[in-house]
């Protein structure tokens, strides 16, 4: 099931025109969640749209919605917390500020 949702959520991204699309196995590394996906936008429009999109295909197809969400696409960074799955889409100049991924560096890096 686990692989069906990342994929969604790939398409999801990619439907929107989302870029350097990451997923994070942190199983092993993190008791808050099994994977980190991490995608970057170009304006906080394309934030919001992806947003928009991955919230809409995991409410249609597998009835799941955010426990959490944090951000805006004002903000440059958005994060959508289901739990097992927590998505950041993050403003391309924002993600290389943040390195984000190196502070999971120990972390499998999962092609969907």
């Amino acid at each position: 099931m686990k692989s069906i949702v990342l994929k969604e959520i790939k398409k999801s991204a990619l439907n929107r025109k989302g870029e350097d699309i990451i997923f994070l196995d942190v199983r092993k590394l993190s008791s808050i969640t099994d994977y980190y996906i991490i995608i970057s936008a170009q304006n906080d429009r394309q934030i919001k749209a992806i947003r928009d999109e991955i919230e809409h295909r995991l409410k249609e197809k597998f009835k799941f919605s955010p426990q959490h969400m944090d951000g805006t696409p004002a903000s440059k960074w958005v994060v959508l917390d289901y739990s097992d799955f927590i998505v950041h889409i993050f403003d391309k100049e924002l993600r290389k500020y943040y390195e984000i991924e190196r502070l999971w560096g120990d972390a499998k890096i999962r092609k969907v």
